[in-house]
Parts: C-alpha cells; sequence; structure tokens
C-alpha cells in the first residue's frame, strides 16, 4: 500500500453530527469493570463506537445508511499523475461484524502477541510494530558516552564511514569498531559537496594516547547522483566503494560489479546492502547497555541525528498467506538520512571482517598489535577481492 501513488480511506457520515469520519478502533467503548460487574467477554457485548468529531455512540444498526452515503478519499498522494491508487478499509466497517464482535476479538488477543498480531493486521488492516526493536530519541541519547566528537575510543580497531546521498546534500558518518561488533559514532554531518566528502574522509582522528586513525572504508549510495557517485568512488577507489540497497535475502550484503558501461566506475564493485537486516543489528545493539556489544554515540551527539536514526520503525503485514516485514517511516517525510548512512557504515565494517575481531583478537593477543590505522587497510594490497572473498 505505501508503494501506491495514492492512498484512499473510506470515509463515512456520522448519523448525528453529519462529519465524515474514518472508523478506527480505538473509538470502540464498552464498559470498565468498575462501571459493570461481569466478565470481561459479557461486558465487550455493550460496544458502542464513539464519534472522534461529536462524542455521540454509533451502533451497528447505523452502519448501513452510513455506508450507503460514504466516499473515498484520498489521505496520501505521492504525484498528481498517478498510475497506482490503494484503497484501505478495515473490518469495522462490515455490515456483518458487530462492534461487539471486534472488541471481544481484541480481548481474547490482547495477551498473545501473534494473536494480537494477527487481529491488528488482519482485523484492523493496519501493520504490526516490532516492539522489540522500537526506537526513540531518548534511547539514542542514552547510548551517549564520555568521549567527545572526534576522539576513537580505546577499544577500537578500525573505522568505515557511510555516506546517504541527496539531490542537493550529502549526510555521512564516521563510526568507530571494535571486537563483538561494538562500535560508536565519532562524528556525522552534512554537506553540500563530493570534495567536502573527500576532505572529511582523509582526517585523521585520535586515540587518548594520539594513535592516529583514518577512515578504512567508506561506502557512498549511489540511488541518487548516480554517475556523479560512480566517478567520485572511481577517484577514491582504495577507501571509498559504491553501494545500493536491495534484498539480499540470505546474506546482509552481497558484492556486485558496476555495469554502466561509459562510467569510469565500470567493472567497480558495486556492494549490495540488505537495509532491513541492518536496521535490525542497530535496533537491536541501541537495546544493549554502553559497553561490549553495544551501538554507542558521542557525547555532543545533536537531536536532529537521533531523530533520524530512529525515524523509522520494523512493521509486519499480511500479504496474501504470507508475513512480509520492513522498515518504514514511523511519520509522512521523516528524514532518515543518518539512519542510511550508519546502515552503509556498518555494512562497510562487516566486509572489513567486524564479526571476526575477537576471535583475532585472541590468536594475537600475545603479539604486538601493528599499529593499522595510519593507513588504510594494509591487506587490502595483498589479498584478492574477488568474489570468493567477499562472499
Amino acid at each position: 500500500m505505501k508503494n501506491a501513488d495514492i492512498e484512499r480511506h473510506y470515509f463515512v457520515p456520522c448519523p448525528k453530527c453529519g462529519e465524515m469520519i474514518e472508523l478506527k478502533f480505538k473509538q470502540i467503548r464498552w464498559p470498565k469493570k468498575s462501571e459493570m460487574d461481569m466478565p470481561d467477554l459479557d461486558r465487550a457485548e455493550f460496544a458502542r463506537y464513539v464519534c472522534q468529531e461529536c462524542g455521540a455512540e454509533i451502533t451497528d444498526s447505523d452502519k448501513t445508511l452510513m455506508l450507503q452515503r460514504g466516499q473515498w478519499r484520498d489521505v496520501r498522494k505521492h504525484t498528481q499523475f498517478h498510475r497506482s491508487v490503494a484503497f484501505w478499509m478495515n473490518t469495522l466497517y462490515s455490515p456483518f461484524t458487530r462492534f461487539a464482535d471486534i472488541a471481544k476479538e481484541f480481548i481474547r488477543s490482547k495477551n498473545d502477541s501473534e494473536k494480537l498480531q494477527n487481529f491488528t493486521n488482519s482485523w484492523l488492516a493496519e501493520p504490526w510494530v516490532d516492539m522489540k526493536l522500537k526506537t526513540d530519541v531518548a534511547l539514542v541519547m542514552k547510548r551517549q558516552t564520555d568521549l567527545p566528537a572526534g576522539q576513537v575510543p580505546d577499544w577500537a580497531q578500525f573505522l568505515t564511514a557511510g555516506v546517504d546521498v541527496q539531490e542537493s546534500c550529502l549526510y555521512w558518518t564516521i563510526r568507530a569498531w571494535g571486537a563483538y561488533i561494538t562500535s560508536q559514532n565519532i562524528a556525522h554531518g552534512q554537506v553540500l559537496s563530493f570534495t567536502d566528502v573527500s576532505r572529511i574522509m582523509d582526517m585523521q582522528f585520535q586515540k587518548a594516547d594520539g594513535t592516529a586513525f583514518v577512515v578504512n572504508l567508506c561506502l557512498m549510495d549511489s540511488g541518487d547522483r548516480t554517475d556523479e557517485v560512480y566517478d567520485f568512488c572511481s577517484m577514491h577507489a582504495d577507501w571509498c566503494y559504491p553501494c545500493k540497497g536491495t534484498d539480499t535475502r540470505f546474506t546482509h550484503y552481497s558484492i556486485s560489479k558496476v555495469n554502466k558501461a561509459d562510467s569510469r566506475a565500470y567493472g567497480m564493485q558495486l556492494v549490495l546492502v540488505d537495509g532491513c537486516k541492518y536496521k535490525d543489528m542497530i535496533a537491536g545493539r541501541l537495546h544493549r547497555p554502553n559497553g561490549q556489544g553495544s551501538w554507542m554515540v558521542h557525547k555532543d551527539c545533536d537531536l536532529e541525528y537521533a531523530e533520524q536514526v530512529t525515524a523509522e520503525h520494523k512493521i509486519s503485514e499480511k500479504k496474501g498467506d504470507k508475513m512480509v516485514y520492513r522498515w518504514v517511516p514511523k511519520t509522512t517525510h521523516a528524514d532518515n538520512h543518518y539512519l542510511d548512512a550508519e546502515v552503509y557504515a556498518l555494512a562497510a565494517a562487516d566486509i572489513l571482517g567486524v564479526r571476526m575481531l575477537a576471535v583475532e583478537n585472541m590468536v594475537q593477543e600475545q603479539e604486538p598489535a601493528e599499529n593499522i590505522n595510519t593507513k588504510r587497510i594494509a591487506q587490502q594490497d595483498n589479498e584478492t577481492w574477488g568474489d570468493d572473498f567477499w562472499g
């Protein structure tokens, strides 16, 4: 439905005030236990619909005439010249289903997450929000550390970056990575040009002891301004790769090649990123307390960044016999550019082997640590970057 050019809902006139309203489950009311000493299902038998405009009670007997006088109205429109239209209607409109039946189904389902999800999807025709992965601004701010912007944590072993390309600007983020996929955002921002991105990615960042780091790998979104992105990546191929969001099914990322023959980036690695899987990871790790395995931010983190990285939530919807899960904006036109940039930074860390750092550290714990961070990952000069490596 969200992919349609226009979304239309059915509005019906209130029999009391005449205002055109949508029938919503939250407007179904039945007596509280304090008002009527009966079991829950018995009290639900007295359910009525309360008009959201005038507060009048609407009964099942009012439905037939309301439906006859109803009309479809646009509630969301992407373009004036539409090709696809989605029509939305829930069970409340059914002349064969009483308000009491809907109230009873809710009571039967409310204490069982699977049943409640089915009630939400099938009866209310609404998506189900995965509460285990729900994020908000306050949660991001709880992940602030004591380190100022620009300082690399002592546990960090390399840096990655992600760039979300917009028509008029570019959003970027730089994140430090350590064992057990521990990470912290050390810098982020918005710039107007690719030249600005290059300047930022060439900057050195330091630990408290002065150890210098640069960004080892950056992934840049190629969905918009594609030719410019390909040109930029071809000029900075030692540390920047173009990427594209897609459903990779069984993996978090996969590797293709740029096949645009007239591009300077022809034949370059193109990283296909499954944003849904990486957003699952980010949301899950945001719920971990600061420390090992957590997804953290620096102490100077600003509100705009926090709002953007939590601008989406994960929903599930029934498509025929299948349940489909996807991340969507919580509100219309919500900016999510920093979230996308963080997805690309996480994918870059995956490519560099962040999941194996703990094992590698155990193997090398008796050996002197190589200072790999004053240059791009040195191994890139000696390894084969073919399909077998990328997996």
